[in-house]
């Protein structure tokens, strides 16, 4: 009768397979709980070390820091500089009326830097019963309101103004408002720059351009009027009076310039 083999080297083999089985989770273990012991760290690190001291705004000419940050830093969390980095940088505002872009960013743990580029404003009305100006963007959102003055702007005087808010339509009369933006769309197309849009008493409109008025009456005609402007405004350079365009139709072609004597 045969002998049955021995099964100790397979034996062996099973005891040696479990115990490297056993170090790989040792040390995978060992690795997860350095993890988790290191975000636990980072973590408190975070909370405790990089709350918010200082923040700084570049970049805003008209609108002062603590607007700003009443936009950007508006939540509970807002307190710790690196929530406010992640967050503005996965979920960045966008209804912000006068911000175009920007971006948070630390300096340090404690200070927290914004830099913000503004929307571009291309005009300014006088706001006189609240004491300020109401600038405005190039559909006629209103973007800033402020008691500082910013020269290079178109200027619009005579507007008939309600209660201006910030990131709504320009709170003049709608036939007015309708009326200044046909006109910038007009000038824009044409190349023509001017420095006030004036609407006037008698519900005409005029516009000043260095040292001459141009009379457009009202806006019928509009585009065929400022059309005209490039080709005339060049003769007129360096002279003084009123350029005549109200009474301009496809039958009456006629344009009269007035010079001051």
């Amino acid at each position: 009768m045969k002998k049955k083999k021995r099964s100790e080297p397979m034996e062996e083999s099973r005891v040696t397979r479990v115990k490297r089985v056993s170090k790989v989770r040792y040390y995978l273990l060992n690795i997860l709980l350095g993890l988790v012991i290191l975000i636990t760290a980072a973590v408190l690190f975070i909370i405790f070390f990089c709350q918010v001291e200082k923040v700084t705004v570049k970049g805003s000419v008209v609108n002062n820091e603590a607007v700003i940050q009443s936009y950007i830093l508006d939540d509970q969390y807002s307190s710790n500089a690196v929530y406010d980095v992640v967050k503005n940088r996965i979920r960045p505002k966008k209804d912000i009326p006068f911000v175009a872009s920007y971006k948070v960013s630390m300096k340090t743990l404690n200070h927290l830097v914004i830099t913000v580029t503004e929307k571009e404003r291309v005009g300014v009305i006088a706001d006189a019963a609240n004491g300020r100006y109401i600038y405005y963007d190039a559909s006629g959102v209103v973007t800033e309101l402020s008691e500082l003055y910013l020269d290079g702007l178109l200027v619009v005087n005579g507007a008939t103004l309600e209660d201006a808010v910030i990131g709504q339509k320009l709170p003049m009369d709608t036939t007015q408002r309708r009326s200044l933006l046909a006109i910038q769309k007009q000038l824009k197309q044409v190349g023509v720059e001017v420095s006030a849009v004036n609407f006037m008493e008698d519900g005409t409109i005029n516009l000043s351009y260095q040292n001459i008025v141009i009379n457009l009456g009202t806006t019928t005609n509009l585009a065929q009027k400022t059309k005209r402007l490039p080709y005339i405004l060049p003769y007129l350079d360096g002279k003084s009076g009123t350029l005549h365009l109200e009474d301009w139709t496809e039958e009456n072609t006629d344009i009269v310039f007035e010079e001051n004597l």
